[in-house]
């Protein structure tokens, strides 16, 4: 099983950072939101201590290949409450994803939410979720989670609600890393929009992200089992957008996501 630490670390080099794109996290190509997370790696490499990434938005300018990979990261502006920072990830000529992160230090101040944590039975009543994937192939991506399903969504195909799981990692080595536990949230994020979208569309052929945004709303030390919710907004003209949040099994806000993506013809 793959080590999401040492899969996105980044190595600095002359002009930039150097990475490694594990096979490991393939589906069809590398997870989306695995990338996303390495490059964020690299923008934080660039931040002052003691901020933590409170926006990320990606964009996926063509499929990545396993393989070895450069990061290059600009510093836009290192303030005194916040920094902002591009990174972009290629691979020899080819770029492929293009990203953007914004740090921020946290200081006290009012609360308030207006999310409701999703409804989902106890871990120890639901069922192993089987990650949809074309006859014949396999996904080393999902390989790397424990995913568990209330057992009442497989009587429940084609129909509109939330997705909710439960989900993590099956090697954990980040401790209280606050800047790993952040990144490891964002390939999860980005997969919670697909199964929701299967459940959700009659037929649904699968899509390619052009997009994905990340707001992080708290950094909590790291958690082992997480409660994910994903939901296809929206479908038509060939685009579909999403949204997911990843919440605390106590019904704290981490992360909210949105993403919009092209349907596969």
């Amino acid at each position: 099983m793959a080590d999401f630490e040492h899969d996105t670390r980044v190595i600095a080099a002359e002009g930039g950072w150097q990475t490694t794109l594990s096979p490991d996290w393939q589906v069809m190509g590398p997870q989306g939101g695995y990338v996303a997370a390495i490059a964020l790696r690299a923008m934080a490499g660039l931040v002052q201590p003691g901020f933590v990434p409170v926006a990320l938005t990606a964009q996926y300018l063509t499929a990545a290949a396993s393989g070895p990979a450069e990061v290059g990261v600009i510093l836009l502006r290192q303030g005194r409450s916040a920094a902002f920072t591009t990174a972009t990830v290629h691979q020899g000529e080819r770029m492929e994803l293009g990203a953007s992160a914004s740090f921020f230090h946290p200081v006290d101040g009012p609360t308030r939410l207006a999310l409701t944590p999703p409804t989902i039975p106890p871990r120890e009543a639901c069922i192993p979720m089987i990650a949809p994937a074309p006859p014949g192939q396999r996904f080393p991506f999902h390989e790397n989670y424990e995913l568990l399903i209330p057992e009442w969504i497989t009587d429940q195909a084609n129909n509109a609600d939330d997705f909710v799981f439960w989900g993590r990692y099956k090697v954990q080595t980040w401790g209280d890393d606050l800047l790993v536990q952040a990144a490891s949230l964002i390939p999860l994020l980005d997969m919670a929009v697909f199964p929701a979208s299967f459940r959700s569309i009659p037929s649904f052929p699968g899509a390619v992200t052009l997009d994905l945004t990340v707001h992080w709303h708290s950094h909590p030390p790291s958690q082992t089992w997480l409660l994910l919710r994903g939901r296809c907004q929206h479908a038509s003209n060939g685009m579909l957008n999403g949204w997911a949040e990843a919440w605390t099994p106590e019904g704290h806000l981490l992360a909210t996501a949105a993403q919009q993506a092209v349907l596969r013809k």
